[in-house]
This record gives C-alpha cells, sequence and structure tokens, in this order.
C-alpha cells in the first residue's frame, strides 16, 4: 500500500498520516517516519 501510494506521489507525510489513521493516533504508529522513508529507500 505504501508503495502504491507513493507511485501516486503522495509525498511520505501523507502517507505516514494515512498509516496513523489506522492506529487511531499519531502515537500509536509502531514506527517512526524516518523508519518509513528509509524502509521505502531500500525497497526501491
Amino acid at each position: 500500500m505504501v508503495k502504491e501510494l507513493r507511485q501516486n506521489n503522495i509525498n511520505l507525510g501523507e502517507v505516514y498520516s494515512i498509516i496513523g489513521s489506522f492506529f487511531g493516533l499519531m502515537e500509536n504508529v509502531p514506527f517512526m517516519k524516518q523508519s518509513l522513508r528509509t524502509q521505502m529507500q531500500i525497497g526501491s
């Protein structure tokens, strides 16, 4: 899902916010935005 959002030019902050909505609060997301950025670089 993250890869598809990024391919559709959704910025990383918005992707993180969408993921946060699944967990209710941003404080409940089990990883930081930097981790998401690193994972996207590795997966590319």
